[in-house]
């Protein structure tokens, strides 16, 4: 059977969402330039704005226009209509695609020390404990709290943290977001993140 191209994919999949929220596509399109040019990693074909439905805040991607939101968080009572954001729940995708990758690619993860780096940066969809697992404890892992925690109440926030440190292990991590900040995050829930992270001691 004849692989299409990423423009005939387009064509017939015209949707952004479409292609990055169905497991067999985002497959498919990851594992392109992976087979075509064979690079060290693969990099998971996503968009930013996924989580986003999950917190219920509603958006789509307009061909020629870019991401409209069509409730865009502007008073309190917005902020009181965003829910806290569960993977497992609105995402399941995106496991279900790393799972197929991780067994197409042979576990680019576990051979990423053998290149010489210091240092490993795991986005939001890799859990901490398993990364540190696979790669090791002689290598530094950077990241990588879901940015959706940010939306969510301090104590959560800290919480979410504290869990990803102590799976990180001691030493030779770095604390960072495991993807940058989402539109609309509240200014104080970042500054929180920061203050919580100034007062760690590994």
């Amino acid at each position: 059977m004849t692989k299409l191209s990423y423009q005939e994919i387009c064509q017939k999949h015209p949707s952004l969402r479409e292609r990055s929220e169905n497991v067999d596509l985002v497959v498919e399109i990851s594992l392109q330039p992976w087979k075509v040019f064979k690079p060290d990693g693969v990099i998971l074909f996503s968009d930013i704005l996924t989580p986003l439905p999950g917190m219920n805040i509603l958006f789509d991607i307009v061909k020629g226009k870019g991401p409209i939101i069509f409730d865009p968080i502007s008073t309190a009572v917005d902020v009181d209509k965003v829910r806290e954001f569960t993977p497992q729940e609105w995402v399941p995708y995106v496991g279900e695609a790393l799972t197929i990758l991780r067994k197409e690619s042979g576990g680019l993860l576990e051979r990423l020390p053998l290149t010489g780096v210091d240092a490993v940066s795991l986005d939001w969809t890799v859990d901490m404990a398993e990364g540190r697992k696979r790669l090791g404890s002689d290598i530094a892992v950077q990241g990588n709290v879901d940015p959706g925690v940010l939306f969510g109440s301090k104590d959560f926030i800290t919480n979410r943290i504290h869990d990803t440190v102590k799976k990180a292990g001691k030493g030779k991590h770095i604390l960072n977001l495991g993807h940058g900040i989402v539109v609309g995050t509240p200014e104080e829930n970042v500054a929180h993140f920061f203050e919580v992270a100034k007062g760690l001691r590994y």
